[in-house]
């Protein structure tokens, strides 16, 4: 009859559930993951995250522990590694950037992670001082080799660019710089507190 509202059949059980929705943060993430270069950089990211905090973890019992007091003090040793790692850090992001656009962002970051897993083993090097300060200068050229090529760290946003490029013809036109930026930030942080942690164990395990 007219003026009555149509009856809507029965729905079994299990239908009508609410389903995930684009926008929603977990297909989200599964979605940027399907993005094979995508993937790649996510793997790389995640990597470094588990030594990204290591340093600054590690460097007040470094100057402690390892190299000792007998040339400086740990107060000193630290601010002086600190110091060096900020600064050379930021004296070289424009020596990145200029390798960056003379070869390409992705030979670029390809040198900044074969570098930089190189100067962590270098780290392995470093002795006790034994009051010639010979190690000290060791462990403060090694803390300033590692911030310059940490400073390197900015090209993966860079790369992501060209992936949203590449997922925007992929998806029709449609581009999504939010999703690949969320993922590339908040995926590598639950990675670095194993970094933050482990190294405490592996110390007291080594008796330091």
């Amino acid at each position: 009859a007219r003026g009555r509202e149509p009856v809507q059949p029965p729905v079994a059980e299990g239908q009508g559930a609410a389903r995930f929705k684009r926008e929603d943060t977990i297909p989200m993430l599964i979605s940027t993951a399907l993005n094979k270069p995508f993937r790649i950089l996510l793997v790389t990211d995640v990597v470094k995250a588990v030594g990204y905090d290591l340093p600054f973890v590690v460097m007040p019992f470094m100057s402690a522990w390892v190299l000792g007091e007998k040339c400086l003090s740990s107060g000193k040793a630290f601010q002086y590694l600190v110091l060096c790692n900020l600064i050379f850090g930021l004296m070289a992001v424009p020596a990145w950037s200029f390798l960056a656009s003379k070869t390409s962002k992705y030979h670029a970051h390809l040198t900044f992670n074969a570098l930089l897993a190189l100067s962590c083993c270098s780290m392995t090097s470093i002795a006790y001082d034994s009051g010639d300060c010979g190690s000290t200068y060791q462990g403060v050229g090694l803390v300033c080799a590692f911030g310059a090529i940490f400073g390197g760290t900015f090209l993966i946003n860079d790369l992501i660019s060209d992936v949203v490029d590449y997922d925007q013809l992929l998806t029709g036109g449609l581009r999504r710089e939010a999703s690949y930026l969320m993922a590339i930030n908040f995926v590598p942080k639950f990675m670095s507190i194993p970094g933050e942690s482990v190294p405490f164990l592996a110390m007291a395990y080594f008796k330091y």
